[in-house]
């Protein structure tokens, strides 16, 4: 989806009409539509603007990525009884070292699922 269709369905989705939104931005309905139809792009500037006011990320808004917001991936499941949000949490309270390790080991754990990978071919 690109940002003009986001934009229209996050309006859409809001019950704004076009003239009610293009209102609240501080936009004209003639902008707004130009914008939804593809016909013009924003700048940064207003970008963050439609951003902040739907409370979605850029990347959601211009079309990068499918999540709402990153909230949502946070709270995702990492586990049954996990979630991302949960797992930085806890390595928040790992020393440096601990982090670094850690890391280490995520990096050489998908290895172990197959032994016959050569000792040249693992991460340093």
């Amino acid at each position: 989806m690109n940002f003009g269709q986001t934009l229209r369905e996050l309006r859409e989705k809001n019950n704004f009409r076009q003239r009610e939104l293009a209102y609240l931005l501080d936009f004209s309905v003639s902008t707004l539509s130009m914008y939804e139809n593809g016909k013009r792009i924003p700048d940064l500037k207003t970008l963050c603007k439609i951003a902040d006011f739907f409370g979605v990320s850029l990347d959601y808004l211009t079309g990068h990525t499918d999540r709402f917001n990153p909230e949502s991936l946070l709270n995702s499941r990492f586990t049954d009884d996990t979630t991302l949000l949960q797992l930085l949490d806890l390595t928040e309270k790992l020393t440096p070292r601990s982090r670094k390790m850690l890391l280490r080991y995520l990096r050489l754990l998908p290895y172990t699922q197959f032994p016959e990978c050569r000792q040249s071919e693992l991460p340093r």
